[in-house]
């Protein structure tokens, strides 16, 4: 079974993630260790986070890609892709191309601020697929509306 690493901040100086080339090495390594086989590099997009377009991300993860298999340091290759913050944008952002799927798939990589109420989560996991999206939601065990009864 293949390995993949779906959600990572190893891009440098992309997001709060890798600060440098050498640690994104060490942490492509220890991947390697772990049986990973691909790194799916999901750099924030937020308001903080909106000036990597999706051309720069695909480049910096085709350079980073070729940079550790000419170091020898691992097998495992990079794809590219976004950990996106909820906005109700998302959907058109999404089919402008402006904003990544996971590798180029249907799945987002969706995250919430850890208040959002149920109804915000439902309408956009629900907006996302009846257009053909397949939502993955990023640091689940961070929203108390999922912990609600019924929910």
């Amino acid at each position: 079974m293949k390995k993949i690493d779906i959600h990572s901040h190893i891009l440098p100086g992309f997001d709060d993630g890798s600060s440098s080339e050498a640690e994104s090495l060490r942490m492509l390594k220890m991947a390697a260790k772990q049986g990973v086989e691909a790194v799916i590099a999901t750099p924030h997009y937020s308001a903080e986070y909106c000036h990597n377009s999706p051309e720069t991300i695909r480049r910096a993860c085709a350079d980073a890609g070729g940079e550790s298999q000419r170091e020898n340091q691992s097998c495992v290759s990079y794809l590219s892709g976004q950990e996106i913050m909820y906005t109700l944008d998302i959907l058109e952002k999404l089919e402008r191309g402006e904003i990544l799927t996971l590798a180029g798939t249907s799945y987002v990589l969706v995250e919430f601020m850890p208040w959002v109420p149920y109804s915000d989560l439902y309408r956009c996991v629900r907006t996302l697929m009846t257009q053909h999206y397949r939502p993955v939601i990023a640091h689940i065990e961070r929203y108390g509306a999922l912990r609600e009864k019924g929910k």
